[in-house]
C-alpha cells in the first residue's frame, strides 16, 4: 500500500466545501489513465473515515 498524507483544503469559488485533489504519476502507474471511469466510496469503518477510488469495470453501471 503506498500512502501520502495530505491537507484537506477549500473548493474553489466556495466558503465552506471541503475539497481533496489527487494528482501524481502514482495514479497513471497503478492504472488510473486520463478518462478513466472510476468509483469513489465513502465509509464510515470502525470510528475511521474512509474514501476509496476504485477504476469502474465495464460492466458497472454509472
Amino acid at each position: 500500500m503506498i500512502t501520502k498524507n495530505m491537507t484537506i483544503s477549500r473548493a474553489p469559488g466556495t466558503e465552506n466545501t471541503p475539497m481533496v485533489k489527487i494528482a501524481n504519476r502514482t495514479l497513471d502507474a497503478m492504472g488510473f489513465k486520463i478518462g478513466s471511469k472510476v468509483v469513489v466510496a465513502y465509509e464510515y469503518e470502525s470510528k475511521r473515515n474512509v474514501i476509496s477510488i476504485s477504476l469502474r469495470t465495464n460492466h458497472e453501471q454509472l
